[in-house]
């Protein structure tokens, strides 16, 4: 049977809310880095290009065309990249919470048992899924785990997973039409699938996916499948980031 442990995805503060642990806390008390958290040793090609086209948009939107920039004065360019940072920031923002709202959306639906859908996301979630698995399969939602597989601990709050089926589903919100014309899913994604099945089924299989949910056009969706081949790669590439941020950190934890 596997190892499990404490994940910072258990922690709370005193008012029972989620509570952000700091490196020394999980040192003294021994508590596992989510799966997120070893993602951000990770490359993010894409998250960082989305960064800066926000700043580009924010720009565009706040600059006077009747000045040239390069004309304006110390005072006058300081709060243009002041205005600019700003607005990209709220911007930025804006979307995440806008994927949290969907996500939370999404979540008390399938709590709820499937209803009739609300609204154009879970109406899409509700397709996804038909396609994919179909009706009267258990599942779960949110399930938190600390899992020790192999030589890596894996920890994280799994969105939906029928452990009847052993397949588990991750929703991710994107800007993009997700209408099947531009690929979707990078490293990042088939890492988190692949140690989470180790983690909840022990093993890789072949039938989990991401979910794209449409933030620009509302219902679209585009499911992002995994082989066993990139799972695999996923898993291996899990296991390295893992060792990484123990090493980078100074904090292995038993």
């Amino acid at each position: 049977s596997p190892i499990t442990q404490k994940s910072v995805n258990d922690c709370e503060n005193a008012k029972g809310e989620p509570k952000k642990v700091t490196l020394r806390e999980a040192r003294k008390e021994g508590y596992i880095p989510s799966v997120t958290t070893i993602l951000g040793m990770l490359p993010k090609p894409g998250l960082e290009k989305w960064k800066l086209t926000q700043v580009a948009e924010a720009a565009w939107s706040v600059v006077d065309f009747e000045l040239r920039p390069d004309l304006l004065d110390a005072s006058d360019r300081a709060n243009f990249l002041e205005t600019t940072l700003k607005v990209a920031q709220e911007n930025m923002t804006k979307a995440r919470e806008l994927g949290t709202d969907i996500h939370g959306r999404i979540d008390k639906w399938l709590q709820e048992g499937m209803p009739t859908p609300p609204c154009a996301y879970t109406e899409a979630a509700r397709t996804a899924l038909d396609s994919i698995v179909g009706h009267g399969y258990p599942y779960r939602v949110e399930t938190t785990f600390a899992v020790k597989c192999d030589d890596a601990w894996v920890a994280g709050k799994c969105d939906l997973h029928y452990f009847g089926l052993k397949q588990l589903f991750d929703w991710k919100s994107s800007k993009e039409p997700c209408d099947g014309v531009k690929p979707m899913g990078y490293d990042e994604h088939v890492i988190q699938i692949a140690s989470y099945q180790m983690a909840l089924f022990g093993e890789l299989r072949e039938g989990s996916a991401n979910i794209f949910l449409s933030t620009s056009i509302p219902g679209n969706f585009q499911i992002v499948p995994w082989t066993l081949e990139e799972l695999g790669r996923g898993w291996q590439m899990y296991r390295f980031l893992f060792k990484l941020w123990c090493l980078q950190k100074n904090y292995n934890p038993s």
